[in-house]
């Protein structure tokens, strides 16, 4: 009867432990953690069978810690020895396919009657998942907080810069209804239309903004000598053609693919900038553009 007893009691032991979500083992307190008993789990949980990490027979459970980890994980258990307590930990560990695991693990030290610790016996589970989902989590924070940052920002220029013309042509209209010289009112409306041009100009760059956040990724063949004049409507230049001469010249010997809708966001940019920002002290200014290729690469170049 105590022999089946006894027989029943390691049967009931043993299946509960081979159905844990993990490895139950006890190893020595040592920096290897050579140890002395694995459970079945061992293999899914580390690719190795008991019987090569048992006595440090093919490698050591030491060996297969990530080495970064290693000292925490033994600061981490001598402080809890030292105090009699379970500790927790988490750690990496490099399996035999090579795959990188975090693993959790729980234990407690084994004292002798002397209360010098023999062995620990320990519970470990693979939680890597778990972690994967905790960093896209963190990830997902800070991008986040970038994103509101930008917004923020974002905001700040578009109130400034939607504000601004706005006012001007308030006090336009304000010195219009005063004014009593009629030679006077056609400069005045000249320059209530720069004004409504130069709002123009920024909504439809707003407008690009907004687009290329919701652009989805399609490369196509482009025709430069298309893309640039849409580019250049784009960017306003046909109300400043009298002031701006342009010019364009295009060397390819190879046929290009790419983004056409960012290509042309980028291009309508940096020709709206460079009439914004012209020398105005000259009577006429010039805007160049030039594209080449070589072997591997091409170039647009905007002067």
């Amino acid at each position: 009867e105590v022999e089946r007893s006894v027989y029943e009691s390691n049967r009931m032991l043993n299946t509960l432990i081979s159905n844990l979500p993990g490895m139950v083992c006890r190893f020595k307190n040592d920096m290897d953690w050579t140890m002395e008993y694995m459970s079945e789990g061992c293999l899914e949980l580390t690719g190795y069978l008991p019987e090569e990490l048992v006595g440090n027979n093919t490698t050591s459970y030491g060996k297969i810690t990530f080495n970064e980890d290693n000292i925490n994980v033994w600061n981490v258990i001598q402080n809890a020895i030292r105090q009699g307590n379970r500790y927790h930990v988490e750690y990496r560990i490099l399996a035999k396919n090579g795959e990188l695991k975090w693993i959790w693990e729980q234990g407690i030290g084994v004292y002798d009657t002397n209360g010098f610790v023999i062995a620990i016996e320990a519970f470990m589970t693979d939680i890597t998942k778990q972690k994967q989902t905790e960093c896209n989590f963190h990830r997902n924070i800070e991008e986040l907080k970038e994103r509101n940052m930008e917004l923020d920002t974002f905001t700040y220029r578009v109130s400034h810069d939607i504000r601004s013309p706005l006012l001007t042509i308030y006090g336009l209209t304000s010195l219009l209804r005063l004014e009593k010289n009629c030679a006077e009112i056609p400069l005045f409306c000249e320059k209530i239309d720069a004004t409504v041009k130069k709002l123009d100009l920024f909504t439809k760059d707003l407008l690009m903004y907004s687009r290329s956040k919701e652009y989805i990724e399609k490369p196509e063949l482009i025709n430069f000598n298309l893309l640039i004049e849409e580019a250049l409507i784009d960017s306003g230049y046909p109300n400043y053609m009298d002031l701006v001469y342009f010019e364009m010249e295009i060397n390819l010997n190879i046929e290009i693919v790419s983004e056409l809708f960012r290509l042309k966001v980028i291009l309508s940019n940096l020709l709206a900038n460079s009439i914004k920002y012209r020398d105005t002290s000259k009577n006429i200014c010039c805007a160049k553009i030039s594209i080449s290729n070589t072997s591997t690469h091409y170039t647009i170049k905007i002067e």
